[in-house]
């Protein structure tokens, strides 16, 4: 065979002079991705309970009340 022909000896095994070593694994060392703001990875403490705003409470009643008409008005019951 001519040069350039076919696979060489070296070319197959990849143990050729020549060859590029693999790539390295990215650097893992850091703890935080730097395109990420600092401010979302923080821990915080759960906010204390305390007096419920007026649109929860507005959305419990709405829910307990439809399905309390929801109850007493199904079809088929």
């Amino acid at each position: 065979m001519a040069t350039g022909d076919g696979p060489d000896d070296d070319e197959a095994s990849g143990s050729s002079p020549g060859s590029e070593a693999p790539d390295a694994p990215p650097n893992v060392r850091r703890e935080t991705d730097p395109s990420v703001e600092s401010v979302w990875l923080r821990h915080r403490l759960p906010p204390r309970p305390g007096r419920p705003r007026v649109s929860t409470v507005l959305l419990v009643v709405a829910f307990i009340s439809l399905l309390a008409l929801w109850v007493v008005l199904r079809p088929g019951g």
